[in-house]
């Protein structure tokens, strides 16, 4: 049994999907009794795997655990869940069809540590592979290999930190992480439908936007790094956050020598830059106002006049990139709007970035004005988030805000979480690539069914239950018999309806215009091969029918024969989880995850192969 201090294994995502919010707390109740009743524990890993390769329904709940305990409880709330309740943790949703659209947000310096997303580098090959690959571009462009500086040794940790303050470290850094946090999650299906970036990071958004390749991405930040390092200032000097609109700390900065809005980061922070003894003398004056503000931690005064002298050299790394028209759209925080066709009109973006304020707001609601609702922070932490969500107070409805990592390792919490939120929110993600690689699938109670009871015959006239006059519903014999007597269309009518026996129930979809016919005749002719070789008895022997509603290709009708309870024989088919087979106690496996449970051998194994899906029948 799962007892409440039960051992914790890593951090795994948790799926569960229903037709209907009542059937979905019912199962989860069903897998909480299921894994409490284990005399052997299973494998988180296993549970999520199992789960995650189950097929897609309209109503979702996704949580993460990290022990069989904190599992049982996560599912002991999803009943108050559907109910309405909200309940820290667990991300319940009824997605529509059109998944909402995607921002990706691509932060600028700040978060840079050593051990950034090192717990995604050793869960994820993919993120892996590609944060290595991005190092090795740019060895010649740095000291030592950038892996040294994110994952440093034990005994280097300090002065890797030190490193990654410097920003030709750094924006390389950055840049690296975003890119491969970007492409992990476009692996599994999450692409972005419009891209931006608060300084350095409007390079990786452009990169994401198809104007240039993540490899030159990284190189080219890596040569502004250095080109920033090594310009000869007496001073580099400073930025200060102001919590005070943009006009306000304009006004304030009237007359104070080269001194400027460096960054809007939302209505009411806007960020100073310039030298740094007048910076100071800024901050103190707010203060005495009153108003909060105080110096940032970095190396130079970005987007200010000092670094006019980065233009020049950056031009000439500019002009060797091949740079191309954005394939989806790219906003820019340096000129309104998103970025044009026109390559010289980008690069042009490019060359003025460093000495150019950063309008996040204006970039926020650009992107919002494209259709942008959900927000995907790439970086750790969520400072960008809430910038967004002072930017579209307003917004109806709210944006959903996202973000892939923690500012410290959390064993891949956060970014499970946030495939949790992009679940439920309808983006479809290939939850069984997040799974562990070493899990497999395991034997859990299958998933939920709309089901309803039909008559396999009607009574004969003087029987019990007889009536005179048309039955008030179809049997399931007459269902069967004339969806094969009809065309084709009307085949693909009676499988797609539901429910079966009921094609007017309010708020049910009729059949779908221009869906295949074939398929489903194929199904019909093998339930009513079943049918016809099972050996039914009687009228008033009863039967269940499942519809399913999936556009992909899989079985519309799931059928399953309930013979009276003295014989003591049962036949149930029921969507299942994968399973190897390798236990002659195990369900039969068969095609898409589909299997029938054979009790007191009701049904011969020839029968069931003539089930399968793709088998014509004649």
């Amino acid at each position: 049994s799962v007892g409440t201090k039960a051992p914790r294994e890593a951090p795994e995502l948790f799926v569960l999907r229903a037709s209907t919010r009542e059937l979905l707390a019912s199962y989860a109740r069903e897998l909480a009794a299921h894994l409490r009743s284990l005399d052997e524990p299973l494998l988180l890993e296993d549970i999520a795997h199992t789960l995650a390769s189950r097929r897609r329904d309209r109503v979702h709940v996704a949580f993460v655990a990290s022990s069989l305990g904190e599992l049982v409880d996560r599912l002991a709330a999803v009943d108050r869940v559907t109910q309405g309740e909200s309940v820290p943790e667990i991300f319940f949703g009824e997605p529509e069809d059109v998944p909402p659209k995607v921002a990706f947000v691509c932060p600028g310096q700040g978060a840079q540590t050593p051990d950034l997303c090192k717990d995604l580098y050793e869960r994820f090959p993919a993120f892996r592979e590609r944060v290595n690959g991005l190092s090795a571009r740019l060895e010649e462009h740095l000291p030592r290999p950038l892996i040294e500086y994110l994952y440093p040794r034990p005994d280097e940790r300090a002065a890797a930190d030190s490193a990654l303050r410097e920003t030709q470290i750094c924006q390389p850094a950055m840049a690296a992480i975003e890119l491969a946090l970007a492409d992990l999650v476009r692996g599994w299906g999450i692409r972005p439908d419009v891209s931006l970036g608060h300084s350095l990071g409007e390079f990786v958004a452009a990169s994401l936007g198809g104007v240039l390749s993540g490899e030159d991405a990284v190189t080219l930040v890596a040569r502004r790094g250095r080109i920033m390092h090594d310009l000869e200032l007496f001073d580099r000097g400073a930025m200060a956050a102001v919590a005070a609109p943009r006009a306000v700390v304009a006004e304030a900065v009237q007359g104070v020598s080269d001194v400027v809005i460096a960054n809007v980061n939302h209505p009411n922070q806007t960020v100073l830059s310039g030298p740094t003894s007048a910076v100071e003398q800024v901050v103190r004056n707010f203060e005495a106002q009153g108003v909060r503000a105080s110096r940032l931690n970095v190396s130079h005064a970005f987007h200010s006049p000092l670094m006019q002298g980065v233009s020049s050299s950056f031009t000439r790394d500019i002009d060797a990139l091949a740079l191309s028209a954005p394939t989806t759209p790219v906003v820019s925080c340096i000129v309104p709007g998103a970025y044009p066709r026109e390559v010289e009109e980008i690069k042009d973006i490019f060359v003025k970035h460093a000495t150019s304020p950063v309008d996040f707001v204006a970039g926020v609601t650009a992107a919002h004005a494209l259709g942008a609702r959900v927000f995907v922070q790439l970086g750790a932490g969520s400072v960008l988030l809430s910038m967004i969500r002072s930017t579209l107070r307003g917004a109806d409805p709210q944006p959903v805000l996202i973000s892939l990592a923690d500012a410290q390792p959390d064993e891949g919490r956060t970014f499970l979480r946030a495939l949790a939120e992009l679940d439920v929110v309808g983006m479809g993600a290939d939850l069984l690539a997040a799974a562990s690689p070493s899990a497999r699938n395991c034997w859990l109670p299958p998933s939920p069914l709309l089901t309803r009871r039909l008559s396999i015959e009607s009574p004969a006239p003087g029987e019990v239950g007889a009536q005179a006059g048309p039955p008030a519903q179809p049997t399931l014999g007459s269902l069967l018999e004339s969806a094969v007597r009809s065309s084709k269309d009307t085949v693909m009518t009676q499988a797609k309806n539901s429910p079966v026996d009921d094609a007017s129930r309010p708020g049910e979809a009729g059949p779908r215009a221009g869906a295949p016919a074939a398929r489903s005749t194929r199904l019909v002719l093998g339930a009513l091969g079943f049918f016809a070789l099972a050996p039914l008895a009687h009228a008033q022997e009863t039967t269940e029918i499942a519809s399913s509603f999936e556009d992909d290709d899989s079985f519309d009708l799931f059928v399953g024969v309930d013979f009276s309870t003295e014989s003591r024989r049962s036949l149930i088919m029921r969507e299942w989880n994968r399973t190897s087979g390798t236990n002659p106690d195990d369900p039969l496996p068969v095609v898409k995850d589909l299997v029938f449970q054979q009790t007191r051998h009701v049904l011969t194994p020839h029968l069931a192969l003539g089930l399968y899906k793709g088998v014509q029948f004649s």
